[in-house]
């Protein structure tokens, strides 16, 4: 077999030019093969990664980022819930409506950040970590928004 230098092209024919681009062919090298015995089982990685395109790379980005949102919100949230918890009378019954639309406004808004930031993280397909911290988030939110109105 004989190999283009400019096109890698492979012929079992020695001509003066490439049949594929054109390139001249003046002394062209002979190439060797191995025997069959001799080459290798596997030509291409087992593994490649999938190219990750600019959108992708946009929404794990974008999850992930609210996915910690979320899941620290539902934190927080759990945390205030016991602190509003903890107020003495006089302050809780003063403010309680107060303490209740802030656990509220506090739960659905860790709720909502972090379930978007779920489904991002599920859409892009790459982001591993975006998909359970936004799981941990809905969780922890939905128990806060329980939570609060159990304390009543």
């Amino acid at each position: 077999m004989y190999v283009c230098p400019k096109c890698n092209y492979q012929t079992e024919t020695p001509s003066g030019f490439c049949p594929q681009c054109g390139a001249n062919m003046s002394a062209p090298q002979p190439v060797y093969q191995q025997p069959l015995y001799q080459q290798p089982l596997y030509q291409q990685p087992l593994y490649e990664q999938p190219a990750v395109s600019g959108g992708q790379k946009a929404l794990k980005i974008v999850g992930l980022i609210l996915s910690i949102v979320g899941f620290v919100s539902g934190i927080f949230g759990i945390l205030y819930c016991f602190i509003t918890a903890e107020a003495n009378d006089l302050v809780r019954y003063m403010m309680e409506d107060a303490f209740i639309f802030a656990n509220v406004a506090i739960a659905i808004e860790a709720f909502a950040t972090a379930l978007v930031g779920m489904i991002l993280s599920i859409k892009s397909r790459i982001a591993g970590a975006g998909k359970v911290l936004g799981l941990l988030g809905v969780i922890f939110s939905a128990f806060h928004f329980v939570l609060t109105f159990c304390m009543l």
